[in-house]
């Protein structure tokens, strides 16, 4: 879909539209004025027209878009290639937390699935029900049948 808009008026357009668009998380809309400046500061070249669309960018500024417009001033300082490299090493330090995160839950169950499997079998030595088990366990009645056989085979 063509415009007939230049991209400087799409932009002016699109600050107004994010203005009265209401939002789930604010923070969202405040992120999406920090790219509507930066975007501002590569299209626009005449200082009182960039002025004006920082005026209707940060029409019911938060707080955030206070402080993002502050990081969309100094990523213009910036290289491309710097902040892409900035950028990239927060997204792996983001990630690394969330491997570790994600790391210790997976422990925790594999951990309850072991200590479950281990109170099963001290269960099934005591000739408790498979009901009983299944209600102190959690475990399914297959995975407590078949502890059984392994134990029987023994």
């Amino acid at each position: 879909m063509k415009s007939n808009l230049s991209e400087k008026e799409l932009l002016f357009k699109i600050a107004n539209l994010t203005n009265n668009a209401e939002f789930d998380v604010y923070i969202l809309k405040d992120k999406i004025k920090a790219i509507q400046l930066i975007l501002g500061d590569k299209l626009i070249k005449d200082e009182d027209e960039f002025k004006s669309l920082k005026e209707i960018v940060n029409m019911g500024f938060t707080y955030e878009t206070h402080v993002l417009e502050r990081i969309a001033e100094g990523v213009r300082k910036e290289t491309l290639e710097e902040v892409r490299e900035k950028y990239l090493e927060e997204g792996r330090l983001i990630g690394l937390d969330m491997g570790v995160k994600l790391g210790k839950y997976q422990g925790r169950e594999e951990g309850d699935e072991k200590r479950a499997i281990f109170v099963a079998k001290w269960m099934l030595a005591k000739d408790m029900s498979i009901d009983e088990i299944k209600e102190a366990t959690g475990l399914s009645i297959d995975k407590i049948n078949s502890l059984k056989e392994e134990s029987d085979d023994r």
